[in-house]
């Protein structure tokens, strides 16, 4: 059924292991809290299994999950184009003249 909870464990070529989990908005709210506190033990099995996750990714439908947004997961966060701004000058107003 499409409107159910999910675990998957993928491998993502040189990324490594990545646990995935996808519920979606329409399922049984007993499966949606089944799921979320079984989660944590599927995490730990993995882990006594030797398998090393390297993120967690949780999704709200499936159809959010493709290949693309699982490599903008991996890509590099791109710098912001402004550099960082003086602030201005505490006070009233500017720099005045004393004479």
């Amino acid at each position: 059924a499409p409107a159910q909870p999910r675990f998957a464990l993928l491998r993502l070529g040189a990324h490594g292991v990545v646990f995935l989990y996808v519920c979606p908005e329409g399922c049984p709210v007993k499966l949606r809290m089944l799921y979320s506190t079984t989660k944590a033990a599927v995490v730990a099995a993995a882990a006594a299994a030797a398998v090393p996750l390297v993120k967690r990714l949780e999704y709200g439908a499936l159809e959010d999950v493709s290949s693309a947004t699982l490599e903008a997961e991996f890509a590099p966060a791109r710098a912001a184009g402004t550099g960082f701004a003086k602030p201005g000058r505490p006070g009233r107003g500017g720099a005045r003249l004393t004479q």
